[in-house]
């Protein structure tokens, strides 16, 4: 194995970049609702089925075999899985996410995911008996392969493998930061998350990410007032959901309609020609939002809108 304290050195510090730059750019941090390095062994209420594992230096073996997370996860909030892992059986060793699983199935071979319903998300090294990574959605007795692409992994060799899941119904697959899978499908919603490997593999630096955010996932977003009649202009997202309010900043806007989810939330008597900003608390639903605006008045005037969550 490699130098793995190095690893994980640089996989914390690029984690506290990658969420200090969201704060810095105003858009909703990624909530770490799982952050293993695995330093004070295997975490407590992991729950082993089949196979074995144990922790050695920081780094855990998982043989034959599945480890199931404690925790539910849900579409609804975007979730992002990052591990490295070190696939040691080149012929047919491999590892995998099952995400939205039950696989506790007495009759479950080594975890075999024809028996339980979930996403897998499986990676192989170069060599192997599966020549191709995959993304399937498997139901019991079985499955349908959404995705594949040739192995790129090196056996005996540290690798950085991601899994997402976008509330949208995307779903991606990454090997060492590039993205090798791509599909859409909306199968499964709710469950738990199992690290799944045949033969050995290492796994450290696990973390799971929820990707969804309050407003728009590319912060606040500018409509300006065109020559000719007002037209609406219509904005769509998905919401982790909750409190907070919408910040109308202004120029030179002096009447406009606003609705939220088919529901009016500012007219034409909130705004004037002189003020620079509106806010009014709202109320985002978990999933799919709709925001349409109708800008009134002079052309040329514009209106920044910015949702901003409770704390």
């Amino acid at each position: 194995m490699s130098n793995l304290k190095s690893a994980k050195s640089i996989c914390v510090l690029a984690a506290a970049v990658v969420i200090a730059a969201l704060f810095c750019t105003g858009v909703s941090a990624q909530t770490v609702l799982v952050q293993e390095t695995f330093d004070n062994g295997l975490p407590a209420g992991w729950t082993q089925f089949t196979g074995s594992s144990s922790v050695q230096g920081g780094t855990l073996a998982l043989s034959y075999g599945c480890l199931v997370l404690p925790e539910e996860f849900h579409r609804s909030a975007g979730l992002k899985l990052d591990a490295d892992v070190d696939i040691t059986w080149g012929y047919a060793g491999d590892f995998n996410f099952f995400v939205f699983f039950d696989p506790f199935n007495p009759q479950a071979p080594h975890c075999y995911y024809p028996t339980g319903s979930g996403y897998n998300f499986a990676y192989y090294p170069v060599g192997s008996d599966n020549y191709q990574d995959t993304i399937g959605s498997f139901f019991p007795g079985g499955g349908t392969t959404l995705a594949s692409a040739p192995t790129v992994m090196q056996a005996n060799h540290w690798h950085h493998v991601t899994a997402e899941l976008l509330p949208d119904g995307t779903l991606r697959e990454s090997v060492d930061g590039n993205l090798r899978l791509q599909a859409v499908n909306q199968d499964h919603q709710d469950g738990p998350i199992v690290l799944r490997s045949w033969g050995t593999v290492y796994i450290d630096n696990l973390q799971i990410t929820s990707l969804c955010t309050f407003g728009p996932a590319n912060g606040p977003f500018v409509l300006s007032r065109d020559r000719g009649k007002p037209v609406w202009d219509s904005r769509s997202w998905s919401s982790c959901g909750g409190s907070g309010v919408l910040q109308v900043s202004t120029d030179h806007v002096a009447s406009a309609f606003v609705y939220l989810n088919g529901e009016l939330i500012l007219t034409p008597s909130d705004f004037n020609a002189h003020q620079s900003q509106v806010e009014v608390p709202v109320e985002l639903v978990a999933g799919e939002n709709d925001l349409e605006v109708q800008l009134r008045g002079a052309p040329g005037s514009e209106a920044t809108f910015a949702f901003v969550e409770s704390p």
